[in-house]
C-alpha cells in the first residue's frame, strides 16, 4: 500500500524539460562524493537551484547526500542554502534519510539547522526518530532523543 501511495502522488519536481545538464553535474558531483568539484560547479553557476527535485527519483541531492552520509557533500549544499525542510515524494526529509541510514554525522549537521523540524513526518507518520529506532541506530536514536524540541510520544500510521 505504501509504495502505490507514493506511485500516485505528485512529486513536487520539476518536468524532465527542466532538468538541465549542471543539475545532473551537480548531482554526479554528490554521487561520486567529490564535494570540491561540487562547491566549483556551485561557485560557477550561482542561479543553480540546489533545491530542485530530480525527476527520475523524486528527491533532492540533499536528500541523496543524508542518505550516503556524504558529510562534505551536505556541507557544501547546506553553505548554498539548501533546503533542510524540503519533502521528497513519500514526505520524508533529509533528516529522516540521514537517520534511516544511520549516519550520525549527516543527522548532526542537519539538527544543527536552525530550520529543521525534528518531529517532521512522513506520509505514513513516522519521524526521523521512528527510522533511527527501526533501523537500530542507536547512536542517531540518541542524537533525536536530544535534539530540541523532540516529541518522542508521535505515533505512525
Amino acid at each position: 500500500m505504501r509504495s502505490i501511495k507514493a506511485k500516485l502522488r505528485k512529486p513536487a519536481t520539476t518536468s524532465k524539460d527542466d532538468w538541465s545538464k549542471v543539475d545532473q553535474r551537480i548531482w554526479h558531483s554528490v554521487a561520486v562524493n567529490q564535494p570540491a568539484k561540487l562547491a566549483s560547479k556551485l561557485a560557477k553557476h550561482e542561479n543553480v537551484n540546489v533545491n530542485k527535485m530530480c525527476p527520475s527519483v523524486g528527491y533532492s541531492v540533499l536528500h541523496y547526500a543524508a542518505a550516503k552520509g556524504l558529510d562534505d557533500c551536505l556541507n557544501v549544499l547546506l553553505a548554498h542554502k539548501a533546503n533542510v525542510a524540503i519533502r521528497d515524494v513519500t514526505g520524508a526529509t533529509p533528516l529522516h534519510a540521514s537517520a534511516r541510514y544511520g549516519h550520525k554525522g549527516a543527522t548532526l549537521k542537519l539538527l544543527a539547522s536552525r530550520t529543521v523540524d525534528v518531529n517532521a513526518a512522513d506520509a505514513n507518520r513516522c519521524t526521523a526518530l521512528h527510522f533511527a529506532a527501526f533501523e537500530g541506530h542507536l547512536e542517531c536514536v540518541k542524537l533525536l532523543e536530544e535534539a530540541n524540541g523532540i516529541n518522542i510520544h508521535c505515533l505512525d500510521k
